[in-house]
C-alpha cells in the first residue's frame, strides 16, 4: 500500500457554491492565503474569499440583468423564445 495519500481538489465553477462547504482553501500564486469556514472568511473585510464572492455577485447581476440576453424555454423537445405566462413567472423567481 502506498504510504502517501493523494487528494484531488477540483475548483467549483461558481465561488458561491463553496458557501455550503465546511472548509475553504484560497490559493494565490501557488500559495495558501486563506483557510477557514466560508461564513468566517466571508465576514472578514480584507478576505480574498469575500472579495471573490462580491465580485461574482456583481458580475452575475450585470450579466443576467442585461436585456441583451434572450430567455428560451424548452418544453416537450421544442425550444421557444416566449414561454407561457405561468412559465415566465417560474423563470423569474
Amino acid at each position: 500500500m502506498n504510504a502517501y495519500r493523494k487528494k484531488s481538489i477540483p475548483p467549483p465553477h461558481d465561488v458561491s457554491e463553496t458557501q455550503a462547504f465546511e472548509r475553504v482553501l484560497v490559493m494565490e500564486g501557488g500559495q495558501l492565503i486563506e483557510d477557514g469556514s466560508p461564513a468566517t472568511l466571508a465576514q472578514q473585510q480584507d478576505s480574498r474569499y469575500r472579495a471573490m464572492l462580491e465580485t461574482e455577485a456583481q458580475v452575475q447581476a450585470e450579466l443576467w440583468g442585461s436585456r441583451t440576453w434572450r430567455k428560451l424555454w424548452m418544453e416537450k423537445g421544442r425550444l421557444s423564445e416566449n414561454p407561457r405566462p405561468e412559465q415566465e413567472a417560474c423563470v423569474q423567481r
